[in-house]
């Protein structure tokens, strides 16, 4: 299967009601009527249009020039970068089927529930959004192997904060990866806010191996006794030592292991990565659109009942109401095309982030986790020179190099692909990443 990325130059899918391979949500009417005057629009717009549109190609130029630029301003953009080489380790490239789904009537709806039944529902009309939710349930805890999922976080962040919420109480002790390691640190930004008040403490993390150090880390764990541990890295090159920390856990009795896979569930998805919750942890915390390609928002998994009903009480009604039905629908054709393709896609994408750490090195940057291997995920981390750190901030030396900044010199032709003709190296210690690249087809059609 491939998954096909719009041609540049092609704005008809953007304001087109059919759309071409990617699909974005249609403009009710075609862009030739918002580049004619008034009156033509007028003549144009068929008796069908929304009223809401209808008003708008009725009332004047103004609002006829307005929407003529937003959509020459989307239409530039998805020009610009699909014809650049996407190296942000955290984006990724959905299919025309998930852009469907995304712009279906569900994106309108309600059909919010309390607690865990997905047939209590509040609002009517909801007898198909039950049969979705109930489909995209089923193909989640079947992939990731867990006995209970909550899909309704909208985001991976809010996930990660519905557990701490649920699970923990002002003063208690967190301890979290550190920015060094690349952790997302939810426990010290929610305790930032001075809302929800905690204890945060680093976990010990060894930058030669690139991971968390499980000997000083149970050492910690026996000291502090904290009530949560949190693993996961937005630079998660190699695994996190789960099993070990899971038993130090259980051995202190009220501590709960929450993993955030957020930038590799594809690759656990996969069997390409680790199986936390396998390995013991007591929670899977998790975006849904980075390595694996689905639409933007959350999920929690876990085995664990009593855990899982405290988080759902906390994700509703504390912090989603409405949890965007088009958004679950395409989570679920996402988990389907990771079933049936994401063996080969997590594998390809991984050797192509290998590649691109060779090829790197090779062209004299320092990549970090050489003896590694580079990396097991689909990230690639480079330290810049120490002449270069005094210079511009590393992520927009990296923007220019990578063509992600209007004003760059976008050295990021479409030749340049998961490390086979890398551009050079200029400076920026960051996660440059390779899933958008495996998903446009470079090389192989997955």
């Amino acid at each position: 299967m491939t998954f096909p990325v719009a041609a540049p130059g092609n704005s008809s899918s953007i304001a087109s009601c059919t759309s071409g391979s990617r699909v974005v949500t249609p403009m009710p009417c075609s862009e030739p009527w918002l580049n004619t005057s008034p009156i033509r629009a007028r003549r144009s717009c068929s008796t069908t249009t929304p009223s809401p549109v209808r008003e708008v190609l009725m009332s004047g130029r103004d609002q006829i020039d307005d929407l003529r630029a937003l959509v020459g301003l989307v239409t530039a953009h998805e020009q610009w970068r699909g014809g650049c080489l996407n190296l942000v380790a955290s984006e990724n490239i959905h299919s025309p089927l998930l852009g469907r789904l995304l712009a279906s009537d569900l994106s309108g709806r309600y059909g919010d529930y309390s607690g865990r039944d997905l047939r209590r529902r509040r609002y009517q009309g909801t007898r198909y959004i039950t049969e979705i939710e109930e489909l995209a349930d089923r193909l989640a805890r079947s992939m990731f192997g867990a006995r209970y999922v909550e899909l309704r976080p909208l985001s991976g962040h809010l996930a990660a904060i519905a557990a701490i919420l649920a699970l923990a109480r002002p003063g208690d002790m967190v301890l979290e990866v550190d920015r060094n390691g690349g952790g997302h640190r939810t426990a010290a930004k929610l305790s930032a806010s001075t809302h929800f008040p905690l204890v945060v403490r680093d976990l010990p993390f060894d930058p030669h191996a690139h991971t968390v150090d499980p000997e000083r880390t149970v050492a910690l764990m026996r000291e502090l006794r904290p009530r949560l541990v949190i693993l996961g890295s937005s630079t998660f090159l190699f695994p996190h030592p789960v099993r070990v920390v899971a038993d130090a856990a259980r051995e202190l009795g009220e501590t709960v292991v929450i993993y955030d896979g957020a930038h590799v569930l594809g690759l656990i998805a996969a069997g390409r990565f680790q199986a936390p919750l396998a390995e013991g942890a007591h929670l899977l915390v998790s975006s849904t659109h980075k390595v694996l390609p689905g639409p933007q928002g959350g999920l929690i998994l876990s085995d664990d009942e009593a855990l899982i009903t405290e988080i759902s009480e906390a994700v509703h009604p504390g912090l989603v109401a409405n949890h965007h039905l088009a958004h679950v629908a395409a989570l679920a054709a996402a988990l389907v095309e990771m079933r049936e393709t994401g063996d080969a896609y997590a594998r390809r994408t991984i050797e192509n982030a290998q590649a691109l750490g060779a090829a790197l090195a090779e062209r004299g940057a320092s990549v970090v986790g050489a003896h590694r291997g580079y990396t097991q995920s689909h990230t690639v981390v480079i330290r810049p020179p120490i002449a270069r750190r005094r210079g511009p901030p590393p992520g927009r030396a990296r923007d220019h190099a990578h063509g992600s900044d209007p004003g760059g010199d976008r050295r990021c032709g479409g030749s340049h692909c998961g490390g086979a003709h890398p551009p050079p190296p200029r400076g920026g210690h960051h996660a440059e990443g390779a899933p958008a690249c495996r998903r446009a087809a470079c090389g192989e059609a997955v």
